[in-house]
């Protein structure tokens, strides 16, 4: 016999159980549950009396399918897989209300998930559960995690793989999204062209102010010009410009005189 064999007769005989890291032992013998769970590591019990259940103190993975139905009345389906840990002060306790641990899923888990999901879905319709489908996945995640917990199960969390409605649905759903969102955007190139257009008549009226300003500008100018024009100033101004030269032609009332000169 080698030596593992060996090992493996001493514990037998001496009543030795080994709790892997991560789990504790939940001992049952004639009287009952024992109150205390067996740690990791080597423990001493009496094989003749006691059987040894393990449980696992690890985060596990709880993989879960919902169908549930919306406010009106469109079948949605759920897939989720909620991570979840049971500390081991709570192991004896879970034990003696559901048993093996391969229970715990099945009798608490299950139906907590499945009526979490239906409880949420049903409070929207159907499109609100796709444009709203954070808020509802938020709130499914906080029905769950309350639940559990009541139950000393504790959620780390919950994650959603798929949320899905009847195909036809969804692609109804989906073509009206396309729809309004090809509408927004005609709205907005509308509004677009509108407020060019209310750009390009202002600055047309602004042109037209400037033109008229620079027009009424001019003329006033020529007013004052005209008006500073007078006999005495226009013959100042001729006498000034006379280079000395007697005029050949000089126009009077009696008639031309024309120098012969």
């Amino acid at each position: 016999m080698n030596k593992f064999g060996i090992l493996a007769m001493l514990m037998l005989a001496t009543g030795c159980h080994v709790t892997d890291p991560g789990h504790v032992g939940v001992a049952v013998d004639w009287n009952g549950t024992q109150a205390v769970p067996l740690q990791p590591g080597m423990n001493t019990i009496n094989p003749i009396t006691t059987n040894v259940y393990d449980y696992s103190t690890q985060v596990q993975v709880y993989d879960a399918s919902a169908i549930a139905s919306s406010n009106d009345l469109q079948v949605v389906e759920a897939d989720l897989a909620v991570n979840y840990q049971i500390m081991a002060d709570d192991i004896v306790l879970m034990y003696n209300e559901v048993g093996m641990h391969g229970k715990v899923e099945s009798v608490i888990m299950r139906p907590i998930v499945q009526e979490a999901v239906k409880t949420v879905t049903a409070k929207y319709t159907a499109e609100e559960l796709i444009t709203k489908r954070e808020v509802v996945k938020g709130a499914i995640t906080v029905l769950i995690t309350e639940q559990l917990a009541d139950r000393n199960i504790y959620v780390t969390e919950v994650a959603f793989t798929n949320f899905t409605f009847d195909e036809d649905f969804q692609e109804a759903v989906e073509a009206k999204q396309i729809a309004e969102q090809l509408a927004a955007q005609t709205a907005n190139e509308v509004e677009v062209a509108k407020q060019n257009a209310l750009k390009d008549v202002a600055q047309a009226d602004a042109d037209a102010q400037s033109i008229l300003l620079r027009a009424t500008a001019q003329a006033e100018a020529n007013r004052l010009l005209a008006d500073s024009l007078t006999p005495r100033l226009l013959q100042d101004k001729a006498i000034q410009r006379w280079n000395g030269v007697q005029p050949r032609v000089v126009g009077g009332t009696e008639g031309l005189i024309i120098s012969l000169d």
